[in-house]
C-alpha cells in the first residue's frame, strides 16, 4: 500500500500562474523549488508531503511564503495571507 500523505493546501496571490511546494527538515527534504501542485476548482493550490515533521514554503519559483513551521504534518493544511505571508 502506498503510504499515507498529507494534503497542504495554499492561497497564493491571484497574478501566480504555478505553485509549487517546498519542505526540508524531518520526514521531507526536496530540491528547490519543489514539487508542482494543482490548482483545483476553488482556486486553491494544493500539494501533499509525507507525514511528520516538516518545514514548508509555498513559491512561484520567485516569489514565496515566508519560511512555515515547523509543523508536525498529521493532517490537512491550509495557508493563506493569515499565516502565510509572501515575502
Amino acid at each position: 500500500a502506498a503510504a499515507a500523505r498529507v494534503p497542504v493546501v495554499a492561497d497564493v496571490p491571484d497574478d501566480w500562474t504555478t505553485a509549487y511546494l517546498y519542505a526540508w527538515g524531518g520526514s521531507e527534504t526536496m530540491t528547490w523549488p519543489g514539487v508542482p501542485m494543482t490548482q483545483n476548482d476553488e482556486g486553491l493550490w494544493v500539494g501533499e508531503l509525507t507525514p511528520g515533521y516538516a518545514n514548508i514554503i509555498v513559491n512561484d519559483g520567485g516569489a514565496q511564503t515566508v519560511d512555515l513551521g515547523p509543523f508536525t504534518l498529521g493532517s490537512d493544511m491550509t495557508f493563506d495571507s493569515s499565516n502565510a505571508q509572501i515575502k
